[in-house]
Formats: C-alpha cells, structure tokens, sequence
C-alpha cells in the first residue's frame, strides 16, 4: 500500500492521482482497491527509465503503452518530454524494422 504522496513518483495528492479498480482476484477478495492513476504510473515509469535506464522499466512502459495508448494519449502532453523522448529514441533503436510502429509511439506520445 503506498502511503507517502509524492514519493518515486507517486500524485502529491493522494486522493486525486488514485482511482479504484476491481480485481479479478487478490489474497484480499474481490472487493475495489485504490491504485495510482495512469497518468502517475506512466509518469513514474517514465522518469525511473530516464534515471535508471532499466530493462524492467521499459517493459513495464511497453505494457501500460501496450495496453492503454489512447489514455496515454490524451495527458501525454503534460508529461516530461525528455522521458518521452527517450523512451521515444530507444523503442527507435530496438525497433528500427518497424517504421510504422515507431512513428505510432511518437504520435500517442506526441512528439
């Protein structure tokens, strides 16, 4: 449970950056929790990649990217743009067969 706002990453108002989700199933039941926003997710992501540069980072950016691009889209601009852009210029490099792909990431990320 994250109790300290605005640390590695996480909303300076706790109430206002969480939503609540329902699992499909957790030791606790099924009952709602509260998680960090995506925006906060994909911010934190974001910047631990750009100070960290680690493997486990950039999946977990691949997946949120994956899995919610047209969220990411609408606040992606009101994200670092230097984490942007580098996650940007590494999924070039790693993917450089795939153009289109590429310039889909620019595009959500609106670079």
């Amino acid at each position: 449970m994250l109790k300290i706002e605005g640390n590695l990453g996480a909303p300076a108002n706790l109430p206002n950056g969480t939503e609540s989700i329902n699992p499909a199933f957790t030791t606790q039941g099924t009952d709602p929790v509260r998680v960090i926003d995506l925006r906060h997710q994909f911010a934190a992501k974001l910047s631990a990649y750009y100070d960290r540069q680690s493997n486990n980072d950039y999946s977990d950016i691949y997946f949120l990217f994956a899995n919610n691009a047209d969220a990411i889209y609408d606040f992606s601009h009101r994200l670092n743009l230097q984490h942007r852009q580098r996650f940007a210029d590494v999924y070039a490099a790693n993917n450089s067969s795939e153009p289109a792909w590429i310039n889909y990431v620019r595009q959500i990320l609106k670079l």
